[in-house]
């Protein structure tokens, strides 16, 4: 998978907390899972040890990880 188009897009709009590859893991990992939805994404961070594993047990907020797939589309 190429990344380059979205870090190079996300790089340019803004600085985050959160590198645009972490953030695409843990939405790529969730959708696998069948979940879609940010606020269920935050909380599969809290209970989910896979999911805790995956993101070194780094929260993000579900405003962050809405925040990253509305970038992408644009």
């Amino acid at each position: 998978m190429r990344l380059q188009g979205i870090l190079f897009v996300y790089a340019s709009k803004r600085s985050t907390a959160y590198h645009p590859k972490f953030l695409l893991k843990a939405r790529l990992f969730a959708y696998s899972e069948g979940i879609f939805s940010g606020r269920k994404i935050e909380k599969m961070m809290q209970e989910n040890l896979a999911m805790q594993w995956l993101t070194g047990q780094t929260l993000v907020s579900y405003r962050a990880l809405n925040r990253f797939r509305v970038s992408e589309k644009n």
